[in-house]
């Protein structure tokens, strides 16, 4: 079995039609969720890929106008695609993909979605504001602000193709979030991506990479007042009772100090063969 494996494989190009190459010979691209509370500091974080050679140039990619706040000081030299129709996600995916098919490099190293909470309320957006429109099939009323069951399936399923699609392009991708809070059925209360129902798990699995980001602070009393003394970011990387969060590298610290973008890049783009493979 081994002399057929060894003598086969490595001269074998394709199994049936389909393409095929070893492991090893894949390129290494960075696949990340990053969420946590609004203002914590994700977009800071991201926006550090621009600064970073085998990351830039980055295309952020958002439905909210307020982060050019913060990429105009984080990141001045970023490309911003202000996304107003949740179509225009796929747009870009199809403009990008097609270079990729062609053989022709993707002008952006690295594709950021900020955040995955807006674009799916957007998606939602388009969704009724569709329906409102053209009526539903079958007749019935149709209420902007509740959506059916039906909806929520469209809205989803929209969401899980525009992960997938920059995902599997051959670039970095970044994906933020929002937090939020859900039980499980042990009735422990988790910070989980602000994203609905399943699909918060979902994007997780889709991801190889999912990273929270808190502030952990120091105070001081004064009088019936409580004074932030110091404040410091940290990245949790690993399973932690409460939090999702994971990396298929091993090689980070579970709990990260004062994450570098660098660091984390460097860390996963070096992973060994073998541990991609997993």
């Amino acid at each position: 079995m081994s002399d057929v494996s060894t003598a086969l494989v490595p001269t074998m190009t394709d199994f049936g039609g389909v393409p095929i190459a070893p492991i090893r010979d894949k390129p290494q691209y960075m696949k990340a969720l990053v969420y946590g509370k609004p203002g914590v500091g994700k977009t800071t974080l991201v926006a550090q890929a621009q600064k970073i050679p085998g990351m830039s140039p980055v295309l952020f990619m958002t439905p909210d106008q307020a982060e050019a706040d913060t990429l105009r000081k984080e990141a001045p030299d970023a490309q911003v695609a202000f996304i107003r129709k949740f179509s225009q996600f796929d747009q870009i995916y199809k403009a990008a993909a097609k270079l990729s098919a062609a053989g022709t490099p993707i002008p952006f190293k690295t594709f950021v979605v900020d955040t995955g909470t807006e674009a799916q309320k957007l998606s939602m957006n388009d969704i009724m504001t569709a329906l409102l429109i053209s009526g539903r099939p079958g007749g019935g009323e149709v209420n902007f602000d509740v959506p059916s069951m039906r909806e929520w399936g469209e809205s989803i399923s929209q969401m899980r193709t525009l992960v997938r699609h920059f995902r599997d392009l051959p670039v970095n991708f970044i994906m933020n979030c929002h937090e939020a809070e859900a039980k499980d059925n042990r009735s422990i209360n988790w910070i989980v991506p602000d994203l609905p129902g399943k699909l918060k798990n979902q994007v997780c699995g889709m991801f190889s990479n999912v990273f929270y980001l808190g502030v952990e602070r120091t105070t001081v009393t004064e009088g019936r007042s409580k004074i932030v003394e110091a404040e410091r970011r940290i990245l949790l990387t690993g399973l932690t009772e409460g939090y999702l969060a994971k990396s298929r590298t091993g090689l980070f610290e579970r709990v990260v100090q004062e994450p570098k973008l660098e660091d984390l890049y460097k860390a996963i783009i070096s992973m060994p063969a073998e541990e991609t493979a997993r």
